[in-house]
């Protein structure tokens, strides 16, 4: 499992030369373009860090208190070195996900997928010298208000434990531009420090609802079946020929449609 090598790399000699401090290198000049463009606002870690170690139930069980292992090792490694990073970090707890406060508190007790001291110390840190924001995801089967101050409760226990950096909401997703700029509303209402919304797409631009362009007569569609019998083929010809000649501009994968424009025009005030 890629995640739980990942998590460990800084660890081991080997693995840390092949897989951590490459990107180490890499965050760190992530950290030059926060020196150099002012619309950069944080480098974030990891985005939605995934279980690692499965099927190993052992293993997986160990992921969360890895994972701030990691980030820990990450910000140790920053601070050495003649180029100081003054770039903020941006980190979030496994799949981006937010515990019930009950929840968390019994697990850091137990110290089941509990945070380090280690890894509490050294990420509290950072959050001290204010270079830390603490992002969780929204995604409930049902978006109320009750269900938001849940998840945000559950966000700030983690970052209780790590300093009290400011909590941004980084992802939620609703149907319409309406809803999406009534839920960043009440998110900032409840004190959330920042909040974001899956996705800002310029549909004027794309034509689609993702950042993806298709050629004409491919329909939006053509990505979504689960069948072979339910694909167009005859329109899947046409956008592989488009791959292959390398006039291909992205596709329907990922998650990557259900976006909006004009949102931030309709926040209430």
């Amino acid at each position: 499992n890629v995640a739980w090598r990942f998590y460990r790399a800084h660890r081991y000699p080997t693995e840390k030369e092949k897989i951590f401090d490459p990107y180490i290198a890499f965050v760190r000049y992530l950290a030059t373009l926060w020196d150099r463009f002012p619309n950069v606002v944080a480098i974030e870690l990891l985005n939605e860090p995934p279980v690692g170690g499965l099927p190993y139930i052992g293993d997986a069980t160990k992921t969360r208190t890895d994972l701030w292992d990691f980030y820990a090792a990450v910000m140790t490694e920053l601070d050495k070195g003649p180029q100081i990073v003054k770039a903020p970090l941006v980190v979030e707890d496994t799949m981006g996900s937010s515990l019930p406060p009950a929840v968390d508190v019994a697990l850091q007790f137990t110290h089941l997928e509990a945070l380090s001291l280690k890894a509490m110390a050294k990420v509290g840190e950072w959050s001290r010298k204010g270079q830390l924001i603490y992002e969780f995801h929204w995604y409930a089967s049902t978006l109320t208000q009750a269900s938001l101050d849940k998840y945000y409760k559950g966000a700030q226990t983690v970052a209780y434990l790590i300093g009290n950096p400011p909590i941004y909401l980084g992802e939620f997703w609703t149907p319409t531009a309406k809803e999406s700029a009534e839920w960043l509303g009440y998110a900032i209402s409840l004190g959330i420090h920042a909040a974001t919304y899956w996705q800002f797409v310029d549909t004027n631009f794309t034509g689609t609802d993702g950042w993806y362009i298709y050629p004409p007569g491919i329909s939006k569609n053509l990505f979504d079946f689960t069948e072979a019998s339910e694909v167009n083929w005859a329109q899947w010809d046409t956008y592989s020929k488009s791959v292959a000649n390398n006039t291909y501009w992205g596709a329907y994968i990922c998650g990557s449609g259900g976006g909006h424009m004009g949102v931030l025009a309709q926040v209430p005030e």
